[in-house]
């Protein structure tokens, strides 16, 4: 079973209105003052949101409405979701997720680690046309990621054996 969605299964207005909120806090951040709301920070938040509102829709997720937070799972764990256009960013951004789970260099940092999920979703949305930097209406979940507290690294678990187990 593979997992994958159309963007156009999600109901658009509540998914632009969750999106948008959520930018617009992430605008106020003194770090992103200087980045486009319209053209930066709002469409990349739009397509992680798509992932989220999927989870909720038909993966029996739950609304995590924590500042900065996206959804439980169906057994209560929170989860983040990470949309990414290849695989090889999809890895990148996974191993900077587990850097900064693992970053003690502050008080801050350890902080923020806390707060983190310990599972991630990770998505891949590919590029419609590399050239305009518009993106398929196709999502697919690539895998599941668990942070394992002994060895300190995000394992992958596949999405079929996630499921089917």
């Amino acid at each position: 079973m593979q997992v994958k969605y159309n963007i156009k299964d999600i109901p658009e207005d509540k998914w632009h209105k969750r999106a948008l909120e959520e930018a617009q806090k992430i605008k106020t951040n003194p770090k992103d003052k200087d980045r486009d709301l319209e053209d930066d920070i709002y469409p990349k938040t739009k397509r992680g949101h798509g992932s989220e509102w999927f989870g909720m829709l038909f993966l029996k997720h739950t609304d995590n409405t924590a500042k900065w937070q996206d959804t439980y799972d169906e057994d209560g764990e929170p989860v983040d979701h990470k949309t990414s256009v290849s695989e090889f960013y999809l890895t990148k951004t996974i191993h900077n997720y587990e850097d900064a789970l693992n970053d003690k260099s502050s008080d801050w940092h350890i902080n923020r680690a806390k707060n983190m999920p310990k599972r991630v979703y990770g998505w891949i949305n590919r590029y419609d046309d590399y050239r305009n930097k518009t993106y398929s209406n196709e999502y697919i979940l690539h895998g599941i990621y668990e942070y394992d507290k002994k060895t300190k690294k995000m394992v992958y678990i596949d999405p079929q054996v996630w499921y089917n187990s």
